[in-house]
């Protein structure tokens, strides 16, 4: 990043959408990434409102922080030297707390940590609130987080729907398949 935006003045505008169709923005004048001896010092020039807010100004003159060194000033440290991986609650409250809200909105999945311990890579969906989560989110992690149990059928229902599908064959299956599931 600090090769491309040594060579010249470059603007950053962050356009953001909300589920309902509701746009922002926040742009600033100059933006700039420095060299690796200050530590990837993050400037940024004038702000201009599009709706979005200021939420950068927090960020600007401070140092990039990467997994394997902390340069932040945020007492929350990426890098988990020592230990095999970090608990996904421990992530999940971390992350609630940097974007000021509830560990029950933010749904962590995808983590891979690297051999031996000491990086793991993932991602996070922070919603807005629990109602979003519930109609976004795929079952299975509904289920993780307690917000979804599956009903159980009994092992002679199952066998019986089986049964029923093994007679008829295309989209007659549906029907059939939905019958059971009273």
């Amino acid at each position: 990043m600090h090769l491309l935006t040594m060579k010249g003045t470059y603007e950053l505008r962050v356009d953001m959408e909300d589920f309902e169709g509701n746009k922002v923005y926040a742009q600033y004048s100059s933006f700039s990434v420095g060299p690796e001896a200050e530590g990837y010092l993050l400037t940024l020039g004038s702000f201009k409102d599009g709706g979005a807010g200021d939420s950068l100004v927090y960020h600007n003159g401070q140092k990039f922080s990467t997994l394997d060194k902390d340069q932040d000033l945020d007492a929350a440290n990426c890098a988990h030297p020592g230990k095999a991986t970090v608990p996904k609650a421990e992530i999940r409250e971390k992350l609630a707390k940097m974007y000021k809200t509830t560990p029950d909105v933010v749904f962590v999945f995808g983590f891979r940590t690297q051999f031996g311990g000491g990086k793991t890579t993932g991602f996070a969906m922070v919603y807005d609130s629990l109602d979003y989560a519930k109609k976004n989110e795929p079952k299975h992690r509904l289920a993780r987080h307690g917000l979804y149990e599956k009903k159980k059928s009994s092992r002679k229902q199952r066998k019986e729907r089986k049964n029923r599908m093994k007679k008829v064959r295309g989209t007659k299956k549906a029907s059939v398949g939905a019958a059971g599931k009273k």
